[in-house]
């Protein structure tokens, strides 16, 4: 998801143009994180992806309620831009 999406410019302006953006790492080996950063991404996945897949995508409404998710789709840089351009008015 990486190379294919987010570490695009035309992913980056669009998003950064019309979202809040929010990235949380989730590292395979967690024990150099400090236990506020663990404690925050156990909250995250807990509330957002119960299901522990990675990498995913959420949005969020501005009241913090899940207007839309998505797991990694291989070459998805379209497919992403259209469906978060359907939240844009």
């Amino acid at each position: 998801m990486e190379k294919e999406v987010l570490s695009q410019a035309e992913f980056q302006a669009f998003v950064s143009e019309n979202f809040v953006a929010y990235r949380a790492d989730f590292p395979r080996k967690t024990d150099g994180l400090r236990a506020e950063i663990r404690a925050s991404n156990s909250q995250l996945i807990e509330q957002y992806n119960p299901n522990g897949s990675f990498p995913f995508m959420v949005l969020l409404s501005s009241e913090e309620e899940l207007l839309w998710e998505s797991n990694y789709l291989p070459d998805g840089l379209s497919f992403y831009l259209n469906e978060l351009s359907a939240f844009v008015q």
